[in-house]
């Protein structure tokens, strides 16, 4: 689990690819690193939708609104996460250590709720839905 703290983010992962900091690469590579599993967990939606799933079920129309509830089970969820960030860093605005955990907690809670959000809205709902759907429906239906 990532604390969310600047000496918790594993710095050495951007100098994997090549030994000196190269502009987009070596960022890219740390960004992929603290954000893959949310970006995974994002993209992957669709497909967990449809797990266990009986074919009777599965028409389009449903199936999206499946799909469309999943992510916004998880945009819920990451945006409660963001708010009880932000009421802690403002009930321990005085607290010696807010710099140091509180705050950089409700940044990294921030971004993840950012990121997440872009990757449900233009790559699970507006790209892998669409094909997931087109999929089960020519193999159920067609």
């Amino acid at each position: 689990m990532l604390l969310a703290t600047i000496p918790s983010v594993q710095w050495d992962i951007g100098f994997m690819i090549s030994k000196t900091i190269k502009f987009p690469i070596t960022h890219i590579a740390i960004v992929i690193n603290t954000f893959g599993p949310f970006i995974i967990i994002a993209i992957s939606v669709a497909l967990l939708t449809l797990w266990r799933q009986p074919p009777k079920i599965l028409k389009p129309q449903t199936l999206l609104s499946r799909i469309v509830s999943n992510t916004g089970i998880i945009i819920i969820y990451n945006t409660v996460l963001c708010l009880s960030n932000f009421i802690f860093v403002t009930h321990f605005r005085r607290h010696l250590m807010v710099w140091k955990i509180f705050c950089p907690r409700f940044l990294f809670s921030c971004m993840t709720l950012i990121i997440i959000d872009i990757v449900i809205i233009f790559v699970t709902i507006g790209f892998a839905s669409g094909r997931v759907i087109r999929q089960v429906d020519t193999i159920f239906w067609n």
